[in-house]
Order: C-alpha cells, then structure tokens, then sequence
C-alpha cells in the first residue's frame, strides 16, 4: 500500500465528499518564508543590506574572527562544515572526530521597525550540541546558550518605530547542526488576511495547530506556548467565526490561556500519525465516539507544574535534582492546591456515564492481603460509547507524607445506550503501600484507607472506606 499522509483537510474533504465544500488556508508562515523576508542593515544609518557575520574557531567567540561577511538574512547552514571541512574526502573523518569540532557565529544587524507596535521574534535552531542566544538593544530575549530550553523559541516585543540592533549568537561543539534561521515580523500582520475571510464564510473551522519538524526535535525542548503565530491565528478565526475547533498536534498540554475560552471545543490529538486526519475528521462528524482520558494533568500556567522549579539544572551544573519527590503530577498539584486546567484522567465524550454501587471486601489467602472494589457504570446517554473507570487508593492518617490520591486502577468500558456493567478492579499489599526508605521496603503505614471511583482524579463521585485487617505494621 502506498504511503500517504493525511491531515485534517485531506481527511474531512474525503468523509463529506463533493456534497460539502472545503476551505483551506495554510493560515501562517513557515519559519524559512519569515526568516528570508526579514530585512536588516549593517548600521542604523546608511548601512549595507544584511547582517555581519563573525565567524570564530573556537566556541566561545573568542579572540578575532577567523573570517567576517555580510549575509543578507539571519540564516546559517552548516557553516561549521564550511569553515572546518575544505572537501568531502575530510568530511568523514570530522564526523568520527565530533568532539574536536568547535566554532561560533556572531550576526549583528539593524531592524528597521516601520511603525511602534507589538512585534514577533522567532528563532528556529539544530538544538543539539548548538547553543544560541538573540539580544535585541542589547537586553537578551532568548537564551539557549547552555541548555536548549527551546527548539523554536520566540517572544512578542513592543518595538518603537525605526531601526533596533539585533545580536545572534550561536556556538557549536559538533559538526551535527549548523541550522539557524531568524525572523521578525510585525504581530498584527503575521496571520494570512485570507484566514478571516474563509473563516466567515464556513459553518464551522477546524484550526490544526501545534508542532512539527520545524518546531519540535530531539535536540532541544519544545516551547509551552504554541509556535510563532498560531495564537493569533486562533484569535483571528476565533473572531471570524464562534464556532471553531481547535485541534492540538502536541505530545502534551500547551499554553491555551489566550483562547481557551474563546472556542467552544478543544482535541487533544497528540502524535496521530500518516492517518490522524481521517481519525480528526470520523470524530468531528461522530462516525466514532471519542473515549480518551488524559494520562497527564494539563496545568493553566507553566509554573504551576510540580516540576517547574526543579527542571533545569543549576546554573555551572548537569544534575538535577527531583525536589517534588513523590508528588510529581496530578499528586503535586493536590498537594500544592493547584487547581490544573484540565484534571488527570479527565476525558469527554458524546455520551454521559454515571457510576454507583461501590462496594469493597477483603479477602487474606494465606495471609496475602487481597482485595476488591466492585461498582456499576452505566451509559445514561443516547449513543454507545466507552467510559475509562478509574480507582484511586488514600490513607486516612499517614504517618508519612503520602498523596491525596493513587490511582490503583482502571476499566475501559464500553457500553451501548442505556447499558449498565459491573466492573471490578482487584487490589493488593501494593495498591496500599509506601516504599519506607529507612526499612528499604514496601509498608502500610496504617489500616485506615479511603477508595474513590470515578472519571478523573478530580471527579470521584463514588467512596467507600476500607480497614485492612492484615498486612499492616
């Protein structure tokens, strides 16, 4: 079978066939369309068109240049390869000698702001072994020098008119790399006018957004805020026309807080591979029924994860130091009272589902604790659909710290209109326990525990208690 990618619009245009007609507007610019429109001058007055580039042989632009030019954009592409490799027969020796390999660049140039206003600034790098930092007027806005904090990191700066001096640096450690591209462009202009348009003349959007190639790598972290550009193209959609859906491309939560709460939905479709969009668009037409919860919390600011604080290494350090200990997750935003956005475990659907008739017993065959919690879920809405059960286990009265709730277990269920099932989930001397570092083994600390059931951490409507007859200390 050939292999043929499909997206949103190719999976929508194939399910409403020619009956329905499709709009389509890539929307945004890429990062190389930007970088390559961005003018600079060699001097805020009668400068030559372009940047000067310094080019160094060591990583720490030291000393003087090796050589210096003039470059019309802020691009570079492979130049540790041309300044170290002077044929291909010398290439693949470099390569075995990656380590010896060390350079930088230094870009400096003048943007020429047209008018006062809010401008983007968007920097897109190799990561790997290829730090970077951009000042603008000489106050640095991107870091990236010692650690890769973001693959494509970019920021929106209030700019006055007329000409701003812009520094890119960038060292490299490794001949892998070499990529960097730069761009500026004026935040009220960077949205396709031809968005808002199409946008007024559709019954409903679809405005895919997240990452890719280009924005996302290996080589470095992905930004928490969405890439260049695609809040505002939220917005201006958003505006057009009340009833668009967004629909996220991510491997975990982004920063919504722009518009969240101006789009009626939101799909988290994650990494949905060569065919996500026929999937996106059997869901958005309810050919299929969603069903997935959420195996992470998604917070409402970045700083509200338990590990913000502690994700980095210290400065003039590679360790880092897990300082959230056990409450890591949807355990530390309980801990910390952090109310997220949206709660672990938290999933919708185009049916409701209700639980009831929580029961637990304890059974000890040959003294190994065992138990079981039992319960109902039933579809109470009027199309089939899969509910995903979830149990947590807390102790009443811990003796040391210990989360609000674990979750234990969990059921997917799937159920016809009006269906009800009995789910059981077992427990064990696991499901209570805490690793007791001093013993160096697994203890329960007390007999006293409270189950909870539901379909989120945060939605647990159905409790019981349990007091363990055995197995305790």
């Amino acid at each position: 079978i050939p292999f043929q990618l499909t997206g949103g619009y190719l999976g929508i245009s194939k399910l409403v066939g020619s009956t329905t007609k499709v709009l389509y507007s890539a929307g945004l610019p890429t990062i190389t369309h930007l970088a390559n429109a961005t003018e600079f001058s060699t001097a805020a007055e009668n400068g030559k068109r372009g940047l000067t580039l310094e080019t160094f042989d060591n990583e720490t632009l030291s000393g003087s240049p090796k050589s210096t030019s003039v470059v019309p954009h802020a691009i570079l592409e492979g130049l540790t390869f041309k300044l170290l490799v002077a044929n291909r027969d010398s290439l693949l020796p470099l390569l075995a000698e990656a380590g010896a390999v060390k350079a930088s660049h230094r870009m400096t140039g003048y943007y020429n702001a047209t008018s006062a206003g809010k401008y983007v600034v968007a920097l897109d790098s190799s990561g790997e072994n290829n730090g970077n930092r951009v000042f603008v007027d000489g106050k640095k806005i991107i870091d990236n020098w010692s650690i890769v904090r973001a693959f494509q990191p970019h920021v929106t700066l209030d700019l006055s008119a007329g000409p701003h001096k812009i520094v890119i640096e960038e060292t490299q450690t490794s001949p892998v790399g070499g990529h960097l591209l730069f761009a500026i462009t004026p935040q009220d202009r960077i949205v396709d006018a031809e968005v808002a348009k199409l946008a007024k003349m559709a019954d409903a959007v679809v405005v895919e957004v997240g990452y890719q190639q280009e924005s996302e790598s290996e080589g470095g972290d992905r930004t928490f805020s969405l890439p260049f550009g695609q809040d505002e193209l939220i917005q201006a959609v958003a505006a057009a026309n009340p009833k668009t859906i967004v629909a996220v491309t991510a491997g975990g939560n982004v920063d919504s807080s722009l518009w969240i709460d101006r789009v009626p939905a939101y799909l988290q479709t994650w990494y949905a591979g060569q065919s996500g969009g026929q999937a996106l668009a059997e869901i958005l037409f309810g050919d299929v029924n969603p069903s997935g919860h959420l195996p992470a919390t998604f917070e409402r600011r970045l700083e509200d994860n338990p590990a913000f604080a502690n994700y980095y290494p210290a400065e003039g350090s590679k360790d880092v130091e897990y300082k959230e200990g056990i409450f890591v997750g949807y355990r530390g935003y309980e801990k910390n009272k952090v109310e997220p956005l949206f709660p672990f475990g938290f999933g919708l659907s185009y049916t409701t589902f209700t639980f009831s008739t929580l029961k637990v017993s304890q059974t000890s065959p040959g003294g190994e604790l065992k138990a079981v919690a039992t319960f109902d879920v039933t579809n109470t809405g009027t199309r089939k659909g899969a509910e995903v059960a979830q149990l947590y286990v807390g102790e009443d009265a811990p003796k040391v710290a210990r989360p609000l709730h674990e979750l234990k277990g969990f059921d997917r269920v799937e159920l016809a209109a009006g269906e009800t099932k009995h789910v059981s989930i077992p427990l064990d001397a696991r499901s209570f326990s805490y690793y007791d570092v001093a013993a160096k083994k697994w203890t329960i600390g007390s007999s006293k525990f409270t189950i909870s059931v539901g379909d989120s951490v945060q939605s647990l409507p159905l409790k019981a208690p349990l007091t363990i007859t055995s197995g305790t200390n």
